[in-house]
């Protein structure tokens, strides 16, 4: 043999700082990826929307969306106005969610959320009013219909309607 047998102590520092740092890069891309926790107001909001008090609830879980939208505070804010009486808001929420392509940084609350909003949204659009017109020879060109302040774009199609919205022709 030739050379010394032992391994040179110039490559164990190498090989150590290159595992070293391996290491390092995988444990931040491992915290990068990590669910990041709920708000202290979605907390707050889930737990007051868990115990059935939605008056409460909303201001908390609007607060939570406002700083940054989660699905599942957003959820839990759809389930209370539904329960509220705002069945075509909550629906649309529903809808929002359920369209939302999963993010590396949601927790299992969110995947749910997700998951379940699409069957929400079609459970309350049987609850939701609506009102069908029908016109001899078609709708009138100039017609327009309001819905509040929006202005009904397909009046031949069901019109979904707040029970608390006027509706003017």
């Amino acid at each position: 043999l030739t050379g010394d047998p032992k391994p040179s102590r110039r490559r164990l520092p190498r090989r150590a700082a290159f595992v070293f740092t391996l290491g390092c890069v995988a444990f931040a891309a491992a915290l990068d990826a990590r669910a990041a926790p709920l708000s202290r107001d979605a907390q707050k909001g889930l737990a007051k929307a868990k115990s059935g008090d939605c008056v409460a609830a909303v201001p908390l879980l609007e607060s939570a969306e406002e700083k940054g939208h989660r699905p599942a505070t957003a959820f839990a804010l759809a389930g209370c106005e539904a329960a509220l009486g705002e069945l075509v808001l909550a629906r649309d929420m529903y809808r929002s969610i359920a369209g939302e392509e999963p993010q590396p940084g949601w927790i299992s609350q969110d995947k749910q959320a997700r998951a379940k909003a699409g069957a929400k949204a079609d459970a309350l659009d049987a609850r939701i009013p609506t009102i069908e017109l029908h016109f001899d020879g078609g709708a009138p060109p100039d017609m327009e219909v309001r819905l509040g302040e929006k202005i009904i774009d397909d009046i031949e199609s069901p019109i979904p309607v707040p029970s608390d919205e006027k509706v003017d022709l």
